[in-house]
């Protein structure tokens, strides 16, 4: 992504982000908006990775889409997650399915 692109990225996310912390009773809105503006733009190549197997999906061999998919799951999904709950309290999915998240043995 280009410059112009990621900035003009960050100015978007940032007046999200503002409408939100104006409307919170309580935010550390410095502190709140850096980590906000991290979550949502660390997982950009992971998107990217994303949009192109769905695009193509037969340009991608059985280890390359594993290696997308794993990312997403344990990298991009943990930054959307995290975002969410600086935004606001980001619903459960384990809850949503009436079900327990499982426990590490």
């Amino acid at each position: 992504m280009s410059t112009t692109s990621t900035n003009a990225l960050e100015q978007l996310l940032l007046n999200f982000f503002q409408e939100m912390a104006a409307a919170k009773e309580e935010s550390n809105f410095e502190k709140d908006k850096e980590a906000f503006l991290f979550h949502m733009t660390d997982w950009q190549s992971n998107l990217s990775d994303l949009g192109e197997l769905f695009s193509r999906p037969k340009d991608f061999d059985r280890d390359r889409a594993k290696q997308i998919l794993q990312d997403l799951f344990y990298h991009a999904l943990p930054h959307i997650n995290a975002a969410a709950e600086i935004y606001d309290d980001a619903p459960h999915i384990y809850k949503m399915h009436n079900r327990e998240k499982p426990q590490p043995d």
